[in-house]
């Protein structure tokens, strides 16, 4: 009596080529594989800023902030003490 043979294990051809799941539904659904495609080529298309431009961003964000919030607390401080004195009559 013979042994019986082992089928090679791996994909079959139909098995898409990721893990089922999301992205196993994503590379079935040509929706959205247009959409994910259209993405990828967008996003390399951007032109993204330079480290000199992201740092000189992130300082006028920064400096921004700190004067907003320093008149907000001079306002703050200010109708505090008019409330407190309309309270006091």
């Amino acid at each position: 009596m013979e042994a019986p043979v082992a089928k090679p294990r791996g994909p079959s051809p139909r098995a898409a080529p990721f893990a089922p799941g999301v992205p196993g539904l994503i590379w079935r659904n040509k929706r959205w594989f247009k959409f994910i495609s259209e993405v990828a080529t967008e996003v390399s298309q951007v032109t993204w800023p330079t480290r000199a431009e992201t740092r000189a961003a992130t300082i006028v964000v920064i400096v921004l902030t700190i004067v907003c919030s320093i008149i907000l607390a001079i306002m703050d401080l200010f109708w505090s003490n008019v409330t407190d004195w309309l309270y006091s009559l």
